[in-house]
């Protein structure tokens, strides 16, 4: 079925046209303008009369036409059966007379044009029903082959986007809207009025567990509001607030930024992401699944096959922090986790200092836990990597003896033991231990640091020995 369409007046044949003396007219050429193109033109002399299609130029010389009205039918093809013209795609037979008027009208021009030329074409009506609708519709599209090409083209490319991109990802993006929905649940259902940061976003991370606090910040679990992905989650630290506007603290806040962006072995714990948001100082690190070495000790220390692995991890981790130039200057059994797949992390280089950087300490303040200190730190004197040694020296006697060399509640003579008095030897709290294990942590334990070994690498080459010789690895 055609839809209605104007097409130009075609090009006009001059021939000549003659009056019988009967009055009758006669003329060479017939020419009907209708819309839409391509209907059939049939003159009615009782049983139609087809002679060709509209919009073009109809020989008509052979007919005999009077001076009365002319009946011009315009449809589909004539059907012998039914005695009829049928519809034209979708459009009904139009029946049109051609009055005397109209033929006397072309007379001169040798050419009878229907309607004249300056009126519009005849407009054939829509044939009523669904499947003439139907069939309009398509021959519309058959003719106007461009939009059609286009459409199908845009069709077709939305056709594929569906069957290459949604349909395969419609699974992703329904677990990706359940995620999301079970993320907002998660962050509705946190205590967030007994803690100001907890359900916070701090970068592209929010927080969702509270893991662990010191005097200087506290530490969370956090997510990406991208992803919602436990997997990837990281830990923030969150620096106090009251501390924030204090230069000296925004400082150390700085330092350990750049000390932690120098540092990358897997003993470490990595540093993500760092900033301030709303005024608050925020890290992001690397989030670790697993308990401190704190919480995992026993009380009567760790078998030599057990512990080793241990010391040989943060002894490679603190030896990659002092090639960067870095003292930890609060080496213990909390900063040392320890994870799932039983990988050592030293962690908290918050009170990390450069070797050559100026002391930012303020005067008085004393950095570190007491029960770990080198006599240097208690001082005041240089920290040098052999402070770490130290400290590494006490977590040595304690990792393997479940006891600490002085064990004293008031912090004042706990503090003079380190300074005065020699420590007592590892084997009179647990014998079995070998001699050159003794040895070693009585040297990292000297009070001068010249006296102790030059190097973590020189620990580490004992260790490795004594695991070796004792542990069969």
């Amino acid at each position: 079925m055609l839809s209605l369409r104007g097409l130009l007046l075609g090009a006009l044949l001059y021939q000549s046209v003659y009056a019988d003396p009967t009055g009758s007219v006669q003329a060479k050429v017939l020419h009907v303008r209708a819309d839409p193109p391509g209907a059939v033109v049939y003159i009615d002399t009782g049983i139609p009369n087809r002679l060709g299609l509209v919009n073009e130029n109809l020989d008509i010389s052979h007919l005999s036409l009077s001076d009365q009205n002319i009946s011009v039918i315009l449809g589909g093809e004539y059907d012998k059966d039914s005695r009829q013209v049928l519809t034209f795609h979708g459009y009904a037979p139009t029946l049109r007379y051609i009055e005397p008027a109209e033929l006397n009208s072309s007379l001169q021009t040798g050419t009878i044009t229907i309607p004249v030329t300056d009126s519009q074409p005849i407009q054939l009506k829509p044939a009523p029903g669904f499947s003439a609708a139907l069939s309009r519709f398509l021959y519309w599209w058959q003719v106007h082959y461009l939009v059609t090409t286009i459409v199908a083209g845009l069709a077709g490319a939305g056709a594929f986007f569906l069957i290459a991109v949604v349909l395969p990802r419609r699974k992703a993006w329904l677990e990706e809207r359940a995620k999301v929905a079970k993320f907002n649940a998660r962050l509705r259902s946190l205590d967030v009025q007994n803690d100001l940061f907890l359900g916070r976003q701090f970068g592209e991370w929010a927080t969702v567990k509270r893991l662990g606090a010191g005097g200087m910040a506290v530490v969370y679990k956090g997510v990406s509001v991208h992803t919602m992905n436990d997997d990837e989650a990281v830990a923030i630290k969150v620096m106090n607030p009251e501390l924030a506007q204090d230069q000296d603290y925004r400082r150390r806040f700085s330092r350990e930024v750049q000390i932690s962006r120098t540092l990358d072995h897997p003993n470490v714990v990595r540093m993500i992401d760092f900033g301030e948001q709303d005024g608050i100082l925020y890290l992001s690190m690397e989030y670790i699944q697993g308990e401190t070495l704190r919480d995992m000790l026993p009380s009567k220390g760790l078998p030599l096959p057990e512990g080793m692995p241990i010391a040989l991890g943060i002894a490679q981790g603190l030896i990659h922090a002092h090639q960067k130039g870095i003292v930890h200057r609060d080496l213990k059994p909390d900063n040392i986790m320890v994870t799932e797949g039983k990988l050592v992390k030293v962690m908290d280089l918050g009170l990390a200092k450069r070797e050559e950087s100026e002391n930012v300490t303020r005067t008085g303040d004393t950095f570190g836990t007491p029960a770990y200190m080198a006599p240097e730190q208690i001082t005041g004197g240089t920290l040098l990597p052999a402070t770490d040694q130290y400290a590494f020296g006490v977590m040595l006697f304690e990792l393997f003896s479940g006891r600490r060399p002085f064990e004293v509640a008031d912090s004042l003579t706990l503090v003079m033991k380190h300074l005065q008095e020699p420590p007592p030897r590892i084997r009179e709290y647990k014998s079995q231990l070998p001699d050159e294990l003794e040895s070693m942590i009585d040297r990292m334990l000297l009070k001068d640091p010249s006296k102790r070994y030059k190097s973590l690498v020189e620990v580490q080459i004992e260790l490795t020995k004594i695991q070796r010789k004792y542990c069969g690895t």
